[in-house]
């Protein structure tokens, strides 16, 4: 055998066992216990998404943005999705862990380098550059153990009262401890969700910004200030194919000083070719305002819709939605509806990841994954998405159309179109003449999807979204918010 043979086999060898070598050194990983299956998956979605006019206007403006999961994005960004998971299962007991990176694709991010970027230009400004990279961490995390009349959760995955209906009260993922049980046709859910839980520090001269220096003094604590918590019970009943749920969830919102308890009653399920679906949701409660006035809660909301499978490349549906709005900012009671955390976003029927008015929208006063103009208003609500709902809210009615299906085994489409107007326009007044209240009309947004599946483990799909503002938008922002927004997304996804 010559030298150089003599050497690579050496180098292979010392390849081979430097594993082994550097596991020894660190010790083994051992299973305490062999009555447990592990397996693993993940996904990657890359979305490079073009935007033209989001705030209706062709000029730059302080609304000229938008906001998803990855952050704020303007005329073109390219929002990453990257998912590992576990999941676990023992002697009465689960996990599920899965891992997340949601963030805009630059160097700063890809590098994790959390607000820095490397160049050595002067004029570089930092305040440019999106960077999320801290945000990357355990997206989502159950941990179970099944008692047997009852299941034992906690974590903070995705936990959900109505998102196969409307979405009108909550779906998220909050951390929680819960329980889930079944006795005969009904299956229970009951949660306490921990939506905030922070101390508030309390300093005698705090900065007018809201932010304390080394010469504020603290003089006490606040355990209750920055607090929001829900507990939910959910029943489904399964009447030959159809679930018929009652829910009831209390929102106890310190942030907003309110307290809320939310009657809910949804219903869905396949007849036949026809899937009908609908929600009706009431929200009453009582909220403290400064001068320690008392202000009544009564507001409502609901959602129907219905498909019909004539074929399965053809499924037309139909439906709405209807959000109570507040009439009389000035009165002593709130009757915009304010959901715990709505996500029309993910619902079966209008539901459409990268439609436009899933997103935070300024000029609309949307909040990501709510379809509503509920952030609208400047009174302090007592819910939504952020706890950003107000309580002089217009609320909103939605009436939509729409068709999907799959065309071949590996293509399939959805697109839709809906009207969006105000329920309530009382409390909004015109840019350009204050004495008078804006028109209801927000608008009409128009969606294509359209998705080719290569494998089981690759897609790529395009969604097109155009959303053409009513005279609400102009009324209310000024006559120069009068074009159409456009949204453009490319749909790169990877799962095993």
């Amino acid at each position: 055998m010559t030298k150089k043979k003599v050497f690579n086999a050496l180098l292979i060898a010392s390849l081979i066992l430097m594993p082994f070598t550097a596991m020894a050194d660190l010790g083994n990983v051992i299973a305490k216990s062999n009555d447990i299956e592990i397996s693993m998956f993940g996904s990657l979605k890359t979305l490079p998404q073009f935007m033209t006019n989001v705030d209706f206007n062709s000029d730059d403006t302080r609304y000229d943005y938008i906001i998803d999961e990855n952050g704020p994005m303007m005329n073109h960004s390219v929002r990453n999705e990257a998912r590992v998971g576990w999941e676990g299962k023992g002697t009465n007991w689960d996990f599920l862990v899965i891992l997340e990176a949601d963030y805009t694709l630059n160097k700063v991010n890809v590098d994790r380098q959390a607000g820095s970027n490397n160049t050595s230009s002067a004029a570089y400004n930092p305040e440019a550059v999106t960077a999320n990279s801290d945000d990357f961490g355990i997206e989502k995390l159950n941990f179970g153990y099944d008692f047997g009349p009852a299941k034992l959760n906690t974590g903070w995955n995705t936990k959900f009262l109505d998102l196969m209906t409307g979405a009108l009260i909550y779906a998220d993922d909050h951390p929680y401890i819960g329980a889930t049980g079944k006795a005969g046709n009904m299956t229970w859910e009951a949660l306490y969700l921990i939506i905030q839980d922070d101390v508030y520090n309390i300093r005698s001269d705090a900065d007018a910004d809201g932010y304390a220096d080394a010469e504020d003094r603290a003089v006490g604590y606040d355990s209750n200030r920055l607090d929001w918590r829900a507990y939910t019970l959910r029943a489904g009943f399964d009447i030959k194919g159809f679930t018929l749920a009652p829910i009831y969830a209390f929102s106890n919102n310190e942030m907003r000083k309110a307290d809320v308890h939310y009657l809910g009653l949804e219903g869905f399920g396949k007849l036949g070719k026809i899937t009908p679906r609908f929600e009706l949701s009431y929200a009453f409660g009582d909220q403290d305002v400064s001068g320690g006035e008392n202000l009544d809660i009564s507001a409502y909301a609901a959602f129907a819709a219905i498909e019909i499978e004539i074929s399965k490349a053809v499924v037309p549906y139909v439906g709405g939605y209807y959000l109570s709005g507040d009439d009389d900012g000035n009165d002593r009671d709130i009757n915009a509806y304010n959901g715990i955390s709505m996500n029309q976003r993910y619902t079966p029927t209008f539901g459409m990841e990268n439609a436009f008015i899933y997103r935070f929208i300024p000029v609309l006063g949307s909040n990501i994954y709510e379809n509503n103009f509920q952030n609208l208003g400047s009174d302090p609500g007592y819910g939504g998405s952020s706890n950003g709902a107000r309580g002089d809210a217009p609320g909103m009615i939605m009436l939509g159309a729409g068709v999907q299906g799959a065309i071949t085994e590996k293509m399939n489409y959805k697109t839709q179109v809906m009207y969006f107007t105000l329920a309530e326009e009382n409390n909004f007044m015109k840019a350009s003449d204050a004495t008078q209240t804006v028109g209801d009309e927000v608008g009409i947004e128009f969606d294509l999807q359209l998705a080719y599946n290569y494998s089981t483990h690759f897609s790529i799909g395009n969604t097109v979204s155009v959303f053409l503002p009513g005279d609400f938008v102009e009324d209310y922002r000024g006559s120069d918010y009068d074009d159409t927004a456009i949204m453009d997304t490319v749909e790169l996804s990877w799962k095993f």
